[in-house]
């Protein structure tokens, strides 16, 4: 378990920066090169919402590992 302590942080920093270059990249589309009213209705509409649940699941994984190295050094004392 303790192994897994290291994993997590690092799955869950990875998905957080996923997400944030998920809304980097959003908001530096030139917005006059794109036309997204085709592509919106080709596509579902939890789509545009991935880099949101990125990030919350990203949050999620620090938050377990976190609350994880807690109760491993707690045991410990």
């Amino acid at each position: 378990m303790k192994e897994l302590g290291p994993v997590l942080v690092f799955s869950g920093l990875m998905l957080i920066g996923l997400g944030l270059f998920e809304k980097i990249l959003m908001y530096i589309t030139p917005a006059g090169n794109s036309n997204f009213n085709g592509i919106e209705g080709v596509t579902y509409r939890y789509i545009w919402s991935l880099s949101n649940v990125t990030l919350f699941i990203g949050g999620t994984v620090l938050l377990l590992a976190f609350l994880m190295y807690l109760f491993i050094n707690e045991k410990k004392q």
